[in-house]
């Protein structure tokens, strides 16, 4: 009698290692998708952090430029200062524009992140075609 319970070891430890391999791929995926997130996030975080500090910097530089021409208005200074002021407001400008665009990037990539499959498509799922065929034969 013992063989008889013994007959379908062989394909119940098959399917065991085959389940533990599928579990263990879908971990390591989901980790991978998991970390890409998270990388995103952070690359996100870190854009928005140098938006925010340029912005800063940027009222900081038209608050100065507003008093350089008021100063220059009143005859305290040369146009050279005036321009000068002037100057810093628009390079600090251009690299607001551009901490902006890298906030819109880092966003892109949470959003890739996010919308990536965490695993491939199962081969157990049957094509659109085989779905509405095999409900017909199941009722």
């Amino acid at each position: 009698i013992a063989p008889l319970l013994d007959q379908n070891q062989y394909g119940i430890a098959i399917a065991i290692a085959a389940r533990d391999e599928a579990a263990a791929h879908f971990v390591a995926l989901q980790t991978g998708a998991f970390g890409e997130i998270e990388s995103a996030q952070t690359g996100l975080i870190a854009a928005l952090d140098t938006y925010r500090d340029l912005s800063t910097k940027r009222t900081r530089d038209e608050e100065a430029m507003r008093q350089t021409q008021s100063r220059f208005q009143a005859g305290a200074i040369d146009r050279l200062e005036l321009l000068d002021a002037e100057l810093l407001v628009l390079q600090a400008e251009r690299h607001l524009r551009d901490a902006e665009a890298e906030v819109y990037a880092a966003f892109a990539q949470v959003e890739t992140a996010v919308e990536r499959p965490v695993w491939p498509e199962s081969r157990l799922i049957p094509p659109s075609g085989a779905n509405a065929e095999l409900e017909r034969s199941t009722r």
